[in-house]
């Protein structure tokens, strides 16, 4: 057998509650440093390996085999933004300190020395720019546990002002905003914490958002190059806030990684903010149990801070399959149904051709020593079973190794059906639970259950799915069929008490223009303005 994780979630959760690798194996890695030049490469790749996440593994080996170029374009296609210094184009990577030791205590002048630029710091990472060729170099700080790419993260995708969501009427806020109650969140601080803000200046000339409106990155307010970068999901997120509670004082709180989100915790609490919004979410990095990075940072918010979080559960439920480890004829291949080996990816027409499409593969052992102990591998096939892709990590107890792979290809709808296919290299099996995310094409036969991601899971995150407007005022209307939803996976084992979502809104709204529909949700106004008025 060869050896072989934010998306936007249509979900507007704050508002309503007002009233977020393909890699290489380390022997890979290290027969391709025994067998190509660039002698500053062959000895820190070996000596540093275990210490460089799989990613970056990735990008080195392409270095090696392909030189700068292709490494380059691979960390674009990752969604890295590169940046440039005079003539070198320098790579973002994360880095964790030792267990013992918080950033504070990090030498930084060494980082500096051993050819990294810092560009932010948080409580719990370094962020760094670097060149390519001295990436290996980092890992050998004694103050650092791990160098790694930033995380990836969704964005869902995707009254106040002229146009009013229909959420504001539907859910009854109209008439509580004007039947001299004053529910309309005067006094309340809310904050939108949102991958970009592009059109927010529009949005706020035409009057559809306060002139007051505060603009931050992380902790930084007004910051060079402003916020109206990346995306313009956060201006729909906002406009869908201030509809609901048009008294509130609104900041708009960009972020590009995880520094940016731990920074904006700290903003947060600072500045004495009582709501905020996500509507994004990440994979990858937990088994979406409550103890991932993102959600532990939303659970220190919610829970030292008092900060009321209103999270989208997500637009996942298509995209995702989940379940235990499964051979009956021990070939060491998952089957995913029956005798059925290969999870089906089909886009049913040609309309998906060309897209950038991810599988992301994940299983319940994290933190588990050593971390983790079953390595699994990931393939993808066409219709005719040629590979297109596989993703090769080891998971062999080394700290850098995580229960994860991915793949990226791009999607060919002549060639459909893909299958994914998961294999089984080394370690126990005895009680190994698997998810499988398809993006941005879904799956075949999906499984709705369990499609949390992060922060969503968070016992400090109240999670909001959607409901269709159309079905609104139904007796008893469902979730889209794309809303996640759960029961989430308990590290205490009650993964069949908790919730699918804490509450559902208001799907399929119109803002800012009659003819610009997101896949938003709001929740009811009666619980965000109970909110506000609290």
């Amino acid at each position: 057998m060869n050896k072989l994780s934010l998306v936007f979630v249509p979900s507007i959760p704050l508002y309503l509650m007002l009233m977020l690798a393909h890699g290489c194996s380390d022997r890979g890695l290290q027969e391709a440093a025994g067998s190509a030049p660039s002698q500053e490469l062959v000895p820190a790749v070996s000596r540093q390996l275990a210490n460089i996440g799989p990613f970056l593994k990735r990008v080195l080996r392409e270095r090696r085999t392909r030189g700068d170029a292709h490494a380059l374009d691979l960390v674009g296609k990752r969604g890295l933004r590169l940046r440039r210094r005079g003539a070198q184009q320098l790579v973002p990577v994360i880095l964790e300190p030792r267990d013992t030791l918080g950033t504070e205590s990090v030498d930084l002048q060494r980082i500096t020395e051993l050819g990294g630029q810092v560009d932010a710091v948080s409580r719990s990472y370094i962020l760094v720019l670097v060149p390519l060729g001295k990436i290996e170099r980092l890992a050998s700080h004694p103050d650092i546990r791990l160098v790694r790419a930033p995380m990836r993260f969704f964005t869902f995708a995707t009254g106040l002002g002229s146009y009013v969501s229909e959420s504001v009427f539907l859910t009854g806020a109209d008439i509580l905003q004007s039947d001299g109650t004053g529910y309309t969140g005067a006094g309340l601080k809310v904050a939108v914490i949102d991958r970009g803000f592009i059109g927010l200046g529009d949005a706020i000339a035409a009057g559809e958002l306060p002139a007051d409106t505060v603009r931050v990155k992380g902790n930084v307010v007004d910051p060079p190059g402003g916020i109206e970068v990346f995306s313009d999901h956060g201006v729909a997120v906002a406009e869908h806030v201030l509809d609901m509670a048009p008294s509130v004082e609104l900041h708009c709180i960009v972020f590009e990684d995880e520094i940016d989100i731990e920074n904006a915790i700290d903003y947060i609490a600072q500045n004495g903010i009582q709501v905020v919004n996500c509507s994004w979410g990440v994979t990858q990095e937990s088994y979406y149990d409550d103890t991932g990075p993102i959600s532990s940072m939303v659970n220190l918010s919610h829970d030292v801070d008092g900060v009321f979080w209103a999270v989208s559960s997500g637009n996942l439920a298509l995209n995702h399959w989940r379940g235990g480890w499964y051979d009956p004829d021990g070939d060491g291949w998952l089957d995913s149904s029956g005798s059925q080996e290969g999870i089906a990816i089909w886009a049913a027409g040609s309309e998906a051709s060309g897209v950038s499409q991810s599988v992301l593969l994940n299983w319940n052992q994290y933190g588990e020593p050593p971390n983790p102990s079953t390595d699994l591998d990931l393939y993808l096939k066409d219709k005719d079973g040629n590979t297109v892709e596989d993703s090769l990590n080891d998971q062999s107890g080394q700290p850098s190794h995580r229960p994860s792979e991915r793949l990226d290809f791009q999607y060919d709808s002549s060639r459909e059906p893909y299958t994914i296919h998961v294999s089984h290299y080394a370690g126990p099996l005895d009680n190994l639970d698997l998810t499988v995310f398809s993006d941005p094409v879904t799956l075949l036969e999906p499984v709705g259950a369990s499609s949390f991601i992060e922060p969503a899971d968070a016992h400090g995150a109240f999670a909001v799915g959607a409901i269709d407007q159309l079905l609104w005022n139904d007796a008893n209307p469902p979730l889209t069929p794309t809303s996640s939803r759960g029961p989430t996976t308990d590290p205490w084992g009650r993964n069949t008490n908790r919730p699918s979502a804490s509450v559902s809104s208001v799907n399929r709204v119109h803002l800012t223009s009659p003819c610009l529909v997101t896949q938003q949700t709001q929740p009811p106004a009666s619980v965000l303005l109970l909110v506000a008025a609290s």
